[in-house]
């Protein structure tokens, strides 16, 4: 089973299925009819799963700020640049403030550390009671430039926190050869001690990381389909030595200023559950 991640949003939920749009002319007014002036999810303390946080419910707090009633909305609900699209139907008049709770995105326990992330909600469709239709418009989708397709925004020293409350440090390289390197030293602890990744980028846009570690005979490679909006993630497998059992692990840059470090261990059913983790912030 893949570990818990998928890049945030993911959230360990199906995205909700939706009928086909109705086959109307969109509206002409090219104003947005309803503010959105709240979305947010809750969190609260994990159950079964170490270190893991219970996800949910998401609200959403809206505002009809057009002249019709609106009987149908569509949400796009992002976060960390993954989407997912939530329904509501109901029968909202002009000027009126709604409340809305959506337990579809809720439920799973998450391994997010100290992290709480919140999405950010926009309106990508409204249905008014006379049948016309506001959609909103295609975001044009910008060419990648070179810059954004590389690792140099992650250039300079990070500071880190760890399960265990090791304090630790990583310090990432420039390019040699077009390979990236990163430095991670582990300054007290039983994990004390230090261990080197590369980065390199494949011939077809995708990612590799590796990591050698001589002395506790760990081994640990990783791939990564590469950069969605501002973060990258390498999933692979740690192997300790031909005795231990090997680890899952995830590195994922969550922005030009935040990592994260996970390891995950199999049960005997061959399912993967988090054990540990660093989180680190660029200096």
């Amino acid at each position: 089973m893949k570990p818990f991640f998928a890049a945030a949003l993911a959230l360990c939920v199906a995205p909700v299925l939706l009928a086909a749009a109705p086959d109307v002319t969109p509206s002409a007014s090219g104003t947005v009819p309803m503010s959105i002036d709240e979305c947010h999810l809750d969190y609260s303390p994990g159950g079964l799963l170490p270190l893991s946080k219970t996800v949910g419910p998401l609200h959403i707090t809206f505002t009809n700020e057009s002249k019709q009633t609106i009987v149908e909305a569509k949400f796009d609900v992002n976060m960390d640049g993954n989407h997912v699209e939530v329904k509501d139907v109901g029968s909202y008049a002009p000027d009126v403030e709604i409340k809305k709770m959506y337990r579809q995105l809720s439920g799973g326990e998450h391994f997010l550390f100290s992290r709480q992330p919140q999405p950010t909600c926009s309106l990508a469709m409204a249905k008014f009671a006379d049948g016309t239709v506001w959609a909103a418009p295609a975001t044009p989708v910008a060419a990648a430039s070179p810059a954004a397709m590389s690792f140099d925004r992650f250039v300079g020293s990070w500071n880190c926190a760890s399960a265990a409350g090791s304090s630790v440090t990583m310090t990432f390289q420039p390019a040699t050869n077009g390979i990236y390197a990163a430095h991670t030293a582990w300054k007290n602890g039983p994990a004390a001690g230090a261990f080197d990744h590369t980065f390199t980028q494949q011939a077809d846009g995708t990612w590799k990381t590796s990591q050698v570690d001589a002395t506790k005979k760990m081994v640990f490679e990783g791939t990564s389909p590469g950069f969605a909006d501002d973060a990258i993630t390498f999933d692979g497998i740690q192997h300790n030595g031909s005795a231990a059992m090997p680890e899952r692990e995830t590195l994922r840059f969550t922005s030009q200023t935040a990592f994260e470090h996970t390891w995950y261990a199999a049960d005997s059913s061959g399912n993967w559950h988090p054990t540990s983790f660093t989180e680190c912030t660029k200096v």
